[in-house]
């Protein structure tokens, strides 16, 4: 693979910026800001901010009940500059929509408490060296800002472990059967030895081109950070998840057993969708999906002449060798040729390319049998970091070669890479528009973005359009599982059987994907409602525009405003509809 996709050298990246904010909302703006990057300073050195603190966010109760009374007067103070600005333009308008609406999310669910979910299988303390992975490590600041963090390390443990006992007294944990997944990284986090932690990694790689006696300093200090802070750290809070925390987890699954849970379900389905969906309404939807989709199955295993049952041709998709590499190696070679072959098709559907390059990567080891088969990074706004596309390279056995092709489209490009890489290139909106995260708009343009693989010859090999009917029955099963076991009440073995029943996923891959439903509850629901209005929109565009319709002009519409809740994209879609000639 090259070293990053640049998407044909003579191909000029087009970014078309919005109009200037007023003055005065854009000052309000950037003051929220820089608000939100003090109060979250590991998410700015992400982003590759050079002013960012190195110290962890405080997440302690205390810390966000602070941050809700900032918000509610945020809010009251952007309603006095509206009132007293009647000239705004609609980018304006629409910024001043975008900021209330999460503003208004965020204190609902702080409300709610459902802020102190801070644990799950797949994020939370015991994962918190990964960050690393989101910072350079070129020069001596580099490494004496990580430093930093190990030091400050042993206030941030404490801050979650009070975090958490407040989720205790409410009454808002996690299932103990899913939970229980923790303990496995969590062993990782505390071994004999400093070199041996998670957090010593960059100092393993420092580069050769600094002087030896930094390189030995800094090694030195990493090694008595991690024995004297990061290890009696994770010592506490290993002693407090076995001793209060666990004891303290819900005995079966479901968001229902919280105090108020089918009004806080609710409420967490109407975030992620960014509609007002109640979960029966999305059940039925995600069953009718369903139904549909194996219906096409059983339409390409006709083509394919396979003779058996649908239950024998899901096994076959499951178990076949011929479906599998043998080595991790070979797998992620094989992501870097897909992402190769996609990049030069392009053009054909889009004129606006991101700026920044994305490469593939594999998930660290320690995490990669506790999480999903891929996921992308955002890349750092400053171009020190390209987008990463990152594969589960975790039982190659496991992991399907017709899967591959609908999954790098989603991940890598046009899908997660082109939608926030593009985003965050929008130099002329607001600085929280272009690091929004809305996962209605966010996964549904990535779900939809596996489709785009028809129009791009990609699907040309029917076990390549198998992966992509796979993958939309998948999210479509989430719809089902994810009301089903925090609304109806399902068990863990219920909804795994109904997995296994009606999409071909692997079973590494069931069982993984329903723990994620159980700890992460609301979020899989977003991907098919985003898809299903993405599609609508596109459907109304093509009827509207008739022979005249430009898809490439469609999907600038789509994606250079940044991240909207659906119903603002219905709207601005709409429009645009009607003003294109």
């Amino acid at each position: 693979m090259k070293a990053a996709t640049a998407l044909l050298c003579g191909l000029v990246a087009l970014i078309i910026p919005a109009q200037a904010t007023h003055p005065t909302l854009a000052a309000f703006f950037d003051k929220e800001w820089q608000h939100t990057m003090a109060r979250q300073p590991t998410w700015a050195a992400s982003l590759g901010r050079a002013d960012a603190p190195p110290r962890w966010p405080d997440v302690s109760p205390d810390a966000q009940k602070e941050d809700a009374t900032h918000l509610r007067a945020a809010l009251t103070e952007l309603d006095s500059l509206l009132a007293t600005n009647p000239d705004l333009t609609p980018d304006d308008q629409l910024s001043a929509t975008l900021f209330r609406h999460q503003a208004t999310q965020t204190l609902e669910q702080h409300d709610a408490g459902l802020h102190t979910l801070a644990l799950s299988p797949r994020s939370g303390l015991h994962f918190a060296d990964e960050h690393a992975s989101a910072l350079p490590f070129k020069e001596i600041a580099h490494f004496d800002h990580w430093l930093s963090l190990l030091r400050d390390f042993p206030r941030h443990t404490d801050a979650t472990i009070t975090l958490l006992r407040e989720g205790i007294r409410l009454g808002i944990t996690q299932p103990r059967s899913v939970i229980e997944r923790v303990l496995d990284p969590l062993k990782k986090q505390l071994p004999t030895r400093p070199e041996d932690s998670p957090f010593y990694a960059p100092f393993r790689k420092i580069p050769f081109t600094l002087p030896e006696a930094d390189r030995h300093r800094l090694a030195q200090e990493a090694r008595v950070a991690i024995r004297d802070h990061i290890l009696p750290a994770y010592q506490r809070f290993d002693t407090f998840f076995r001793s209060e925390y666990l004891p303290a987890c819900l005995p079966q699954i479901g968001a229902w057993q919280w105090p108020g849970g089918t009004e806080k379900y609710a409420l967490i389905a109407r975030h992620h969708t960014t509609t007002a969906l109640t979960p029966g309404e999305i059940h039925a939807i995600g069953l009718a999906e369903v139904k549909r989709l194996l219906t096409e199955l059983t339409t390409l295993q006709a083509q394919l002449k396979f003779r058996g049952t649908q239950a024998d041709f899901f096994t076959r998709l499951r178990r076949h060798p011929s479906f599998f590499y043998d080595t991790g190696h070979q797998l992620l070679g094989g992501y870097e040729n897909l992402v190769d072959k996609i990049e030069p098709l392009l053009p054909r559907l889009f004129r606006t390319f991101p700026k920044t390059p994305v490469t593939v990567a594999s998930i660290p080891s320690k995490s990669a049998p506790h999480t999903s088969t891929a996921y992308y990074q955002r890349p750092a706004t400053d171009g020190s970091r390209p987008g990463v596309f990152t594969v589960n390279l975790h039982a190659p056995h496991m992991r399907p070669k017709w899967e591959m092709m609908a999954l790098t489209l989603h991940e890598s490009i046009p899908g997660h890479h082109f939608q926030i890489a593009l985003a965050q290139e929008q130099t002329g909106l607001p600085e929280f528009r272009r690091h929004l995260h809305l996962t209605a708009y966010v996964e549904g343009w990535a779900l939809y973005a596996e489709t785009l693989g028809h129009e791009l010859g990609l699907y040309s090999d029917p076990h390549d359009h198998l992966g992509q009917l796979v993958y939309d029955l998948w999210r479509s099963v989430r719809l089902v599982l994810d009301t089903g076991i925090h609304h109806q009440k399902w068990t863990r073995q219920q909804a795994i059987d109904y997995f296994l029943a009606n999409c071909p996923k692997t079973e590494l891959d069931v069982i993984t994907e329903v723990d994620r439903y159980i700890a992460w509850p609301g979020q899989a629901l977003a991907y098919k409602i985003g898809q299903l209005k993405i599609r609508d929109l596109r459907t109304r565009a093509e009827a509207a525009h008739g022979p005249r319709f430009d898809i490439r002009a469609f999907h600038d519409a789509l994606l250079l405003p940044g991240p909207l809740p659906l119903d603002l994209l219905e709207q601005r879609l709409t429009d645009w509809i009607k003003a294109t000639p």
